[in-house]
Formats: structure tokens, C-alpha cells, sequence
């Protein structure tokens, strides 16, 4: 459980991004490719330690909040592995007391003595991509563990330890019913896990089904279902006890995702890996997503960043709406004053007063948020303030 409360302002996240996976999904256009031979991982891993080394000037004199291996599939990776880039993590940066360290994970991919392990180093937060209950729709994913093993794979982490746990689901899917999404919730809440991520499906190009949609041979469910299956998913999991914190993630009480919640209220990470991210001191960088590029940075001893922007006034208001309105807090309007200069109502009244007539946007107190009952449409609202 995270002790938000006693966490500080010089905190940062880290994030390591781990590209290998078993098998590319359907609908996946993350970086990500089939795990290679063991000197082929053993290079990557090599790499990622160096970036870790090259990255030190940013996390001088600050504290780690949170440490996120995301992928990809991160639980591929041998032990051994983890060791060594926990401990490149550490030779750079003091881990806070209250560090939030979560490993994703896909069932299949978790062995007794790998869970025993992440344990030991820290882990305490396993983030498990369950996508579906229904086998059916699981084979039409792409996904290779079936809904019986994806249950194994929660308790067998509960028994070695691990407390605070994580379910991916998504809806929306080819061939999916509101019956079937109702019966994936329902079987996932009887598991009492601490966490649960709600993703409509986006069908990207350079996918399989995003070629399949191109070609009219993708059936998908209408968006008054899609809005259907968004909607019963609030309420059903509002009903057993989850709080919805964000637009896509339900938590028990105290189990909220600390190192996404850095993402929406712009807190600054760095991103170690291939394609990985990084926003530190106003400034937002992107790593080479070409594996060639990235490990020749690193031969030259310089960081593979292949993108740099530097974040204008104008761009940093605009996302401190559009990311804080994600949360079911929203927007400290004092803090906005404080951190601009200027209150959110200088800037963007003639946005706002319609949306609070209209009662999209809701004040209380020193907050400035989303009515819950416009998240499905959230995007539409964002647009406004960019």
C-alpha cells in the first residue's frame, strides 16, 4: 500500500522499458519484439544500464517515487536480469522508503520462484494482463494464456507475497457482448485484487487487426456499446468497493497507481530503454525506437534520445488541464495560479462557462474537475483546452 501522503516534491518516477514479448498481439503497436537469444537480452540489458549511468545529471539530489518495468512483457525477464538493473537503479538514485516498484506481467510468464524473487528485490506492485476471462475472445486477441491460467497467476502471486496487484482489462473487443464483459468483471473482482485498469480498444495501424479494420474484415462493437460496456464497468466496479481515480484505472483506497498519477500531474520521470519517454525540468525527450540507433548512442557515450521539445508556457497550461482533468481530483486551482502566474479562469473562461452551465466541468472548493458522467467522452472535452 502507498503512503502518498508523506511522498515529496523532489520525488521523481523511473520508468524501464523491457521490449520483449512471446508473441505481438493483435492489436499491440508497442515497442516490443519476440524475445531474442540470451546474448541478444543480455545486450539490452547492457544497454539500459549504461543509459542508467548517462542519466545521472537529471536525478542528482532527488528521490525515486516510483520504479516501473513496463514492456513489452518485463516478467520474461530471468532474475538475474532484475538484479542487475535494480542494482545500476540504485548506484544512481536513492529509492524513497515509500517507493512504489511495479513489474507488468502476463500469466504464463510467472514461475513460484520468479515471484520469490521480484519479492525479494523490492517488487511490490505487479501489474497482470488479464484482458479477458472469456477464452474465446483471449485466442481472438492474440493472447496465449487462457482465463483458468490468468486466476493461477493471481493467487500464485498472492501466495509468494505479493499485496498489491494490478488487472489490465480491456473492452470494446471484435466479437464482444455486454454479457461477456459483465461475467470478465465480475470473475476479476471475486479475486479482490487492489487495482483494476479499464482500456477501450484503439485499433492502430501496423497491427494485425488494424490491417484486418482496413480491409472491412474486423467486426467491432457499435460505440453506443462501446459507451455501454464503459458505463457498466463504473458501475459494477463502484459497487464492489473500487474507486475510480481516473478516467481508465479503479483502485482500493490507498492502492492508486502513484507512478501514472506522476503522468497526469506532469511530476517528472526519466524513461530508460528503447522508445522510452522522459519529462525532466520542463523538457520532454524521446529514446530512438530503432534498436541500431539506440545502442549507438550509447557506444558514443551519449544518451539515445532521438526527440527533444521543450515545453512552452502555453503548451505546459494546456496539458496541466487536459492530464489533471483525467483524475477524479482534477485541478488545484490555487496551485495553477501559484505555478502560472495567472487563475484558470483568466485564461479559459469563455472554454469554461459554457462546460460548467452545460455541467461538464464541476468546481468544489479550491478543485476544478470532469463530471464522472462525461468520462466516456472525455477527449472531446480535452480538445477545448489545447
Amino acid at each position: 500500500m502507498t503512503d502518498s501522503g508523506k511522498r515529496t516534491s523532489r520525488e521523481i518516477g523511473i520508468y524501464i522499458h523491457i521490449p520483449y514479448c512471446k508473441k505481438k498481439c493483435n492489436y499491440c503497436d508497442f515497442q516490443s519484439f519476440l524475445l531474442p537469444c540470451e546474448n541478444g537480452a543480455a545486450d539490452y540489458i547492457m544497454g539500459v544500464k549504461k543509459e542508467l549511468r548517462l542519466s545521472a545529471p537529471w536525478v542528482e539530489n532527488a528521490k525515486a517515487g516510483s520504479l516501473y518495468f513496463g514492456g513489452g512483457t518485463p516478467s520474461l525477464l530471468p532474475l538475474q536480469y532484475f538484479r542487475e538493473i535494480v542494482s545500476a537503479v540504485e548506484e544512481q538514485v536513492l529509492l524513497s522508503p515509500y517507493v512504489e516498484f511495479t513489474v507488468e506481467a502476463n500469466p504464463g510468464t510467472l514461475s513460484r520462484e520468479k515471484l520469490r524473487g521480484m519479492v525479494s528485490l523490492g517488487v511490490n506492485r505487479l501489474s497482470l494482463g488479464v484482458q479477458s476471462m472469456n477464452d474465446r475472445l483471449l485466442r481472438s486477441m492474440g493472447r496465449l494464456h487462457t482465463a483458468e491460467e490468468a486466476g493461477e497467476a493471481f493467487y500464485l502471486a498472492r501466495e509468494e507475497g505479493m499485496e498489491n496487484i494490478s488487472i489490465d482489462l480491456m473492452h470494446g473487443l471484435p466479437g464482444q457482448t455486454l454479457d461477456d464483459w459483465r461475467t470478465t468483471l465480475e470473475a476479476v473482482i471475486e479475486w479482490n485484487p487492489e487495482h483494476i485498469s479499464v482500456y477501450g480498444l484503439n485499433i492502430e495501424p501496423n497491427t494485425v487487426w488494424g490491417d484486418l479494420f482496413l480491409d472491412g474484415e474486423l467486426e467491432l462493437p457499435g460505440e453506443d456499446e462501446c459507451g455501454e460496456m464503459y458505463r457498466m464497468a463504473r458501475k459494477v466496479l463502484q459497487e464492489a468497493g473500487f474507486l475510480q481515480y481516473e478516467i481508465s484505472n479503479y483502485a482500493r483506497p490507498g492502492y492508486e497507481c502513484q507512478h501514472n498519477l506522476g503522468y497526469w500531474y506532469r511530476r517528472p520521470y526519466i524513461g530508460i530503454g528503447l522508445g522510452a519517454s522522459s519529462f525532466i525540468r520542463g523538457t520532454r525527450y524521446k529514446n530512438y525506437s530503432d534498436l541500431g540507433k539506440y545502442f549507438q548512442a550509447l557506444d558514443q557515450d551519449v544518451l539515445p534520445i532521438a526527440e527533444k521539445e521543450e515545453i512552452s508556457e502555453k503548451q505546459a497550461i494546456s496539458e496541466t488541464m487536459f492530464l489533471g482533468l483525467r483524475t477524479a481530483k482534477g485541478i488545484n486551482q490555487v496551485e495553477f495560479t501559484r505555478q502560472f502566474g495567472r487563475s484558470i479562469d483568466d485564461i479559459f473562461t469563455p472554454v469554461l462557462q459554457p462546460l460548467e452551465k452545460a455541467g461538464v466541468i464541476i468546481r468544489e472548493g479550491q478543485w476544478l474537475r470532469l463530471n464522472p458522467e462525461y468520462y466516456a467522452v472525455s477527449n472531446e472535452v480535452f480538445l477545448k483546452f489545447v
